[in-house]
């Protein structure tokens, strides 16, 4: 059974999302996750270009 969430709408809310709204329009949950998923991109991507700058 597929999430009725998928990646599409969780970029569409991600993007819909300005603080001036207030985040308490949307779960806590989904905020952690969209926050966390966001972190780890970062943190791939300072690997990617560090590793970049190495080899």
């Amino acid at each position: 059974k597929e999430s009725p969430i998928d990646n599409k709408s969780l970029n569409n809310s991600n993007k819909a999302a300005k603080p001036d709204r207030g985040f308490h329009e949307f779960p806590n949950a989904l905020v952690d996750y969209l926050v966390a998923s966001s972190e780890r991109k970062k943190e791939e991507e300072n690997l990617t270009n560090f590793l970049d700058s190495v080899l």
